[in-house]
């Protein structure tokens, strides 16, 4: 009975219910990181205007860049938890920021 729940991996395959909860659960977890983020550098409020930044050379680099690492990195492995994992990252980004890019040209 056991062996009929595995797919070709060995892996074991999922309800749809189950898939859900886990695509749902990235998502909100991949926000919450983001949230989370935001708070621990600008501050409880959102409000503090000089914060550190990643910069590589004229490059500012945003945090949602790690957003499409794990989107890249779910099409590999895992691809019901990383995508959507990712995709909260970016979305919760675009939510508070109002900004869609990941790298701006610093002057």
């Amino acid at each position: 009975m056991a062996s009929c729940l595995r797919g070709r991996r060995g892996d074991r395959i999922k309800t749809p219910v189950q898939a859900a909860v886990t695509i749902l659960g990235g998502f909100l977890l991949g926000y919450l990181i983001d949230a989370g983020w935001a708070r621990i550098v600008r501050g409880v409020r959102l409000e503090r205007r000089n914060y550190k930044k990643f910069t590589v050379g004229r490059f500012r680099i945003h945090h949602n860049v790690l957003g499409y690492v794990l989107v890249l990195c779910g099409f590999l492995a895992y691809p019901l938890f990383l995508v959507p994992l990712g995709l909260g990252i970016i979305v919760g980004h675009r939510m508070r920021d109002r900004l869609f890019w990941f790298v701006e040209v610093m002057e």
